[in-house]
């Protein structure tokens, strides 16, 4: 959790680096229109990233530096993942543009949307970063779309779909756990 000089210090940082990181982005990722969304993203899971590690940040010689580096490192993450999916699909596939259908070979969404299993609910609530939970409570607690979740939380499709991959990775790490503990006793 961030105190308040911290907060104040990402704030800082933030006010004044947004617009630039988001143009070094965009250039990065080729100046399309297309691709602002995905500027976007990675301008702002730097800073999540920064959030995260406020320590290192704070002590770096030039956190301006960091948050170019940890940008750049995003967007070529994001154009790594994009020459995967051009492979698997023929053709470029923006995270914005993918429909929003559920995943029927992974029972995992079932599973987090139902009301029987409150011991790991529990849990998986209690291992929620403030913003997975909102993703949570809006997408499966409420059955919301991840348009609808990205709408109400004022954020994009891509930063929705970030959050329900952590979440669904935290939920099968402790489901995981629960049933290994079964085992041994």
């Amino acid at each position: 959790m961030l105190n308040d000089e911290d907060r104040a210090f990402l704030n800082a940082l933030y006010l004044r680096l947004y617009q630039d990181l988001y143009r070094y982005c965009y250039v990065l990722l080729g100046c399309r229109t297309e691709y602002s969304a995905e500027a976007e993203n990675c301008v702002h899971q730097a800073f999540l990233q920064a959030a995260a590690h406020i320590g290192t940040v704070r002590k770096h010689p030039a956190p301006d530096r960091w948050l170019y580096t940890t940008s750049g490192n995003f967007v070529r993450m994001h154009q790594r993942r994009q020459r995967i999916r051009t492979r698997l699909f023929g053709h470029r596939v923006l995270a914005d543009n993918m429909i929003d259908t559920p995943d029927n070979h992974d029972p995992f969404d079932e599973w987090l949307a139902a009301e029987t299993i409150s011991a790991l609910k529990e849990q998986l609530v209690t291992s929620l970063t403030k913003e997975e939970l909102m993703t949570y409570e809006i997408h499966y607690a409420e059955g919301c779309t991840i348009q609808e979740t990205a709408a109400r939380l004022h954020v994009t499709t891509g930063m929705v779909r970030g959050a329900i991959q952590r979440i669904r990775k935290k939920a099968r790490r402790i489901r995981e756990q629960m049933m290994n503990e079964e085992k041994t006793t």
